[in-house]
């Protein structure tokens, strides 16, 4: 069974980490098989292009950093524990937080990730088949909302990830505080001048004059 992809225009983009040689429970070409007709076919009903990692010669590691930087979804499949799953997934996790974890045996990731939230996955049936769908929906619905779940151990230590600092350094919000009423307000770095003005007045929203305090650059979720 395969998922028919829409007639619009993809032009968002999910980068695949995936085993791309033989593993403890399949093969090489049950891989290809897997990305070819359950997950490239699901993500491009949903509107993305989708694209793998893979086996080749050369500077490979530029290209993954390329291709998980580049790319507004990362799908890491963790079964059978492959180490360079786990490497990428490791640097999905410090670049973004929109990364989906599946796997076909659950009780087989580590307890560290499974609060994150790893969908199981059945890869032999149209049962299967849907309810992948039906589950990187919801993923993908919790992921790009406003106020997304905590997506990766990183984040939660950091605080941050790249992404999100690549943000606030392309378009930087100032965090502003009356120094009267003490209330903060979010200001476009480059709409900051006479009538937001840090030490001149009035802050934004409030209307008083009394000057404002730069509190820092407001944290976004990536």
């Amino acid at each position: 069974m395969t998922v028919s992809s829409p007639s619009s225009v993809i032009q968002k983009t999910c980068y695949v980490i995936m085993p791309f040689s033989d593993s403890k429970s399949c093969s090489k070409e049950e891989w290809d098989n897997i990305f070819e007709k359950l997950f490239k076919p699901t993500f491009e009903h949903l509107g993305y292009q989708c694209s793998r990692s893979k086996a080749s010669v050369g500077l490979v590691i530029k290209g993954i950093l390329e291709s998980i930087h580049s790319s507004e979804i990362v799908l890491a499949d963790l079964t059978d524990a492959k180490p360079n799953v786990f490497y990428e997934l490791g640097i999905a996790h410090a670049i973004t937080n929109r990364t989906i974890m599946v796997t076909q045996d659950l009780s087989s990731v580590s307890s560290d990730l499974k609060p994150y939230g790893v969908i199981e996955y059945e890869p032999d049936t149209k049962e299967g088949y849907m309810k992948f769908g039906t589950d990187i929906t919801e993923a993908l619905r919790r992921l790009l909302s406003p106020k997304p779940p905590s997506g990766n151990p990183v984040t939660d230590f950091l605080g941050i990830n790249i992404r999100s600092l690549e943000v606030i350094l392309e378009k930087p919000v100032a965090l502003l505080e009356c120094a009267k009423c003490h209330r903060v307000y979010e200001v476009p770095v480059g709409g900051m001048g006479h009538g937001y003005g840090v030490g001149a007045g009035p802050a934004v929203g409030c209307g008083h004059w009394e000057p404002s305090i730069f509190k820092g650059l407001a944290r976004f979720h990536g």
